[in-house]
């Protein structure tokens, strides 16, 4: 099990209170507790459930669902015997912002201890822009917002910048959580249901590029937004300009060429981006290419000489999803 889980990462980025990362658990509760900005949980696989309302039944949540709770809400999230793999982020919105060893706190501490002691800062005036956006976000106590796979990328961008050291990361980090906050507002603001065929196609895509690596089916997907397999493979086709199945198999072409750049075998790469052996995997590396994926790794010294990736086509219309507040 990967557990990753870090408090303040970047010290000259504050607003970022918490992350962390747990790709399998079963079986645990986690204590009640507050935070001093807004969380966002996202669910990539499994099922997990989270206490919001006192004396309410858990509310669920499952694959590309996320949470998000308001600054100073108790709050706990329960592992049950389901395997789940998910993310989560921690963000304070306002220029002034609270920094605190122990910004997650049990409340019933509070009872027998002294409270937390919190020190505030000014940020600096390029990491200010999330003001205005989280000045914007209508969230009292928590949202829930199912569907929602576009969120995995941002989300996962944070965990692989405060990991990787490079410089400049705190910059990246920043136009991430800008991406997270600007999806909140966009999916609390908008109608619950999925309103024209559009949304359906991109919530495909989107699922497509947070699950490239797992078994992606248009039965599930399908299942999901309400349409039959065979007619969301119509509308994909249409829409996007490919099918389906070859559009999961571009993005999945896309993120073997880098593990063959980091030196990964080839038949370790087939079974990472979901390929049910090397022979399928070969095949439809040189379809895409032109390359066998043993020529194309040897070919290749350093990921500067990685050639472009194929394009992925634009996609309309915008993305929705059902909202239960």
């Amino acid at each position: 099990m990967a557990f990753y889980c870090w408090d303040y990462p970047l010290d000259e980025l504050p607003q970022l209170t918490h992350a962390g990362y747990c790709d399998s658990e079963t079986g645990h509760e986690f204590d009640v507790h507050t935070h001093l900005g807004y969380e966002i949980v996202y669910v990539k696989r499994g099922r997990g459930s989270i206490q919001v309302l006192p004396g309410k039944a858990p509310i669920e949540c499952i694959a590309d669902d996320v949470m998000v709770t308001a600054p100073g809400l108790e709050h706990q999230f329960a592992i049950g015997q389901s395997d789940i793999e998910y993310f989560w982020v921690g963000v304070q919105t306002k220029h002034v912002v609270g920094i605190s060893n122990n910004h997650i706190l049990p409340p019933r501490r509070l009872l027998t201890k002294t409270p937390r002691s919190i020190e505030y800062l000014e940020c600096t005036e390029e990491f200010r822009a999330l003001e205005d956006l989280g000045d914007n976000l209508d969230i009292e106590s928590f949202v829930l917002i199912r569907h929602a796979p576009e969120f995995f990328s941002p989300i996962f961008d944070i965990i692989s910048e405060i990991r990787s050291y490079q410089p400049y990361r705190s910059y990246r980090v920043f136009s991430a959580m800008l991406s997270i906050i600007a999806l909140v507002n966009r999916r609390v603001d908008q109608i619950d249901g999925w309103t024209t065929r559009s949304e359906a196609v991109q919530y495909a895509a989107e699922s497509v590029r947070a699950h490239w690596n797992e078994d992606v089916s248009l039965t599930e997907i399908g299942r999901r937004v309400g349409l039959h397999p065979s007619h969301l493979s119509r509308i994909f086709h249409r829409e996007v300009g490919v099918p389906f199945r070859q559009y999961l198999t571009s993005v999945r072409i896309r993120n073997a060429k880098q593990f063959l750049v980091n030196g990964d075998a080839v038949g370790t790469v087939a079974l990472k981006c979901g390929f049910s052996s090397i022979y399928a995997f070969s095949r439809a590396f040189h379809r895409e290419t032109g390359f066998a994926p043993s020529a194309y790794r040897g070919s290749l010294t350093t990921p500067k000489d990685v050639p472009n990736a194929e394009t992925t086509p634009t996609l309309t219309g915008k993305q929705t999803g059902v909202i239960s507040r």
